[in-house]
């Protein structure tokens, strides 16, 4: 029987080749992003399906990233306004991989890593809530809590000046507040020994990537297991 993983993420789920520049966008080829990284350490019995939009937040509309990432709209960005389809088009699922925070952390929405941390708990509460027409049982959530910013490069400096030390904080408030609830969660800044080593300071590097992909692995791995075909 088939284990079914989700992953719900950002930029770097989607697998955002790190740059000094926003311009060429560039993504990582096939097998290379965390997420296709650990759906090769999980083996053939586990399917990883990825729900990855660049620039998303936990649940705000982000008008900026629309007019960057046209034809977006603002609200294509809300994590929270999108999970529900998400977890639908997905089902049946076993296990959803919430990578999500680092976007919250921009300079314009100047929120606190206290409030990014309780946003990402609220989306874990709607998939364990389930769905009211589904004979699956709810899936189980692993968060996974964002790397603290490295050097930034112009660009990103433009959205994230001032945030680092925010960025510090955010990985331990969110793993704490997972491990709280009584939902594993890890730290990609222990994963990656520290910042994202992308240039652009807030993506990965391909083996960025790969040590990711495995400290997942060694979390979720014995507890992925098949659960959803109904009695």
């Amino acid at each position: 029987m088939t284990a079914r993983v989700l992953v719900f993420g950002d930029s770097n789920a989607w697998g955002w080749v790190p740059a000094t520049e926003r311009r060429p966008l560039h993504r990582f080829p096939a097998g290379v992003s965390w997420p296709e990284a650990l759906a090769a350490r999980l083996g053939p019995g586990v399917q990883v399906r990825v729900d990855a939009v660049p620039a998303r937040t936990t649940d705000l509309d982000d008008p900026v990233a629309a007019e960057i990432f046209t034809p977006l709209r603002p609200e294509d960005f809300n994590g929270r306004a999108h999970l529900p389809s998400a977890l639908v088009k997905a089902m049946p699922v076993d296990l959803v991989i919430l990578a999500l925070g680092t976007n919250d952390l921009k300079t314009r929405f100047d929120r606190p890593p206290e409030a990014i941390a309780a946003s990402v708990m609220a989306l874990a509460g709607l998939i364990t809530g389930g769905a009211p027409a589904s004979v699956y049982p709810p899936p189980r959530v692993c968060v996974v809590a964002p790397a603290p910013l490295g050097p930034l490069a112009p660009w990103t400096e433009d959205s994230f000046g001032g945030r680092h030390a925010a960025s510090r904080q955010l990985g331990p408030v969110l793993a704490r507040a997972a491990q709280s609830a009584g939902l594993p969660a890890v730290q990609v800044g222990d994963a990656l020994g520290g910042p994202a080593h992308g240039a652009d300071g807030v993506h990965f590097t391909d083996s960025d990537h790969a040590a990711l992909a495995t400290a997942i692995a060694a979390q979720v791995g014995p507890n992925v297991v098949a659960r959803t075909e109904p009695a």
